[in-house]
C-alpha cells in the first residue's frame, strides 16, 4: 500500500498559514496551560486511583509481552469491552448521565459508560504510560463534516508512521492525505481531523505538531501497513488474551479497588 503524497499547491498553502497560525508563543502558553491542568488533577481525589489502574494496566501488557503499538491498541480494545476497566464488568457506549472530569476524562470508563472520548483518551494514558508517543486527537466522519468535530481517537507512533486507533469502534486508520485519514477494511470511509482549531486536545510540542501537520507528505523509512498486517493483529490480539483468561482474572481482581475508588470519588461536576 503506498502512502506517498505529493502535496499540492493548496496543501503548501494550508501548511504555511497553520504554521504561523500556530507559533512558538503559542506553544509555550499551551504548555503553560497543562502545568495548570496537571496539578488540578493530582488534587482531584480519584486521579491517584485511576493513575494505579494506567499502572497495572502496563504491568499486564508488559506480562503478557505485548510490545507492538498496534497489538496494545487491539488488546486495550478487548479489555476495555469485555468491561475490564469497569465497576461491573461490562461496559456500553452511552452519551447519557455520564460522569465526566475535565481534568481526567479517561477515568469515566470506571463507572461501565463512556463515549468515545472517554475511550481515546484512556488508550493515550496507557500508551503514554509505556513511552509509546501518542495524543487524543478530535475529528469527524466525512458525512458530519458540517457539524464540527464529533468523535474521538488516538494517534500513535509505530516506527517513522503516524497512525490512529479508534477504541470506540474497534477500528485502526492511517494518514492518507492533508488532515485526512482512511480506515483499514473500508477504503470509503474517512475521517476528518478537526483542523479549524487545534486537533489535539492534550498538550503537544510544536516539533510534533509540526512534524504531524506534515505527516502525509514525508518521505518514510518504514512500510504502510495493509489491511492483512491489521487482520493479523485483531487475530493475534484475541488469540493471546483469550488464552490467558486466568491472567485477566487475576488482573481485575488485582484493580477492582482502584475502580471502586474511582467510582466513588469521581462525582459530577456542578
Amino acid at each position: 500500500m503506498d502512502n506517498k503524497i505529493k502535496p499540492s499547491i493548496l496543501d503548501k498553502y494550508k501548511i504555511n498559514r497553520l504554521m504561523n497560525k500556530y507559533d512558538d508563543n503559542f506553544f509555550e502558553l499551551l504548555d503553560k496551560a497543562f502545568e495548570k491542568i496537571k496539578k488540578l488533577r493530582e488534587n482531584e481525589d480519584y486521579y491517584r486511583y485511576y493513575k494505579s489502574i494506567i499502572k497495572k494496566i502496563s504491568l499486564l501488557i508488559n506480562e503478557l509481552k505485548i510490545e507492538d503499538p498496534f497489538l496494545i491498541c487491539q488488546s486495550f480494545i478487548y479489555l476495555l469491552w469485555s468491561g475490564y476497566f469497569s465497576i461491573e464488568r461490562n461496559y456500553a457506549y452511552s452519551t447519557n448521565g455520564l460522569i465526566i472530569s475535565s481534568h481526567c476524562i479517561g477515568a469515566t470508563v470506571m463507572t461501565g459508560k463512556g463515549k468515545c472520548c472517554n475511550n481515546a483518551y484512556m488508550l493515550n494514558d496507557v500508551l503514554d504510560n509505556l513511552n509509546i508517543a501518542s495524543l487524543h486527537i478530535s475529528c469527524a466522519t466525512k458525512r458530519f463534516v458540517k457539524g464540527g468535530h464529533n468523535h474521538s481517537i488516538t494517534s500513535f507512533y509505530d516506527g517513522d508512521r503516524i497512525y490512529f486507533c479508534d477504541p470506540t469502534q474497534d477500528g485502526f486508520l492511517y494518514y492518507c492525505d492533508y488532515f485526512k485519514a482512511k480506515e483499514y477494511d473500508d477504503s470509503c470511509k474517512e475521517i476528518i481531523i478537526y483542523k479549524d482549531g487545534l486537533p489535539y486536545t492534550e498538550n503537544i510540542t510544536k516539533e510534533y505538531f509540526d512534524m504531524f501537520v506534515n505527516e502525509p507528505f514525508r518521505e518514510h523509512k518504514t512500510n504502510l501497513k495493509t489491511d492483512n498486517d491489521i487482520s493479523l493483529v485483531k487475530e493475534e490480539s484475541f488469540d493471546l488474551l483469550n488464552s490467558n483468561i486466568c491472567l485477566l482474572e487475576d488482573f481485575y481482581n488485582d484493580v477492582y479497588n482502584d475502580i471502586e475508588m474511582v467510582c466513588k470519588k469521581l462525582v459530577k461536576e456542578k
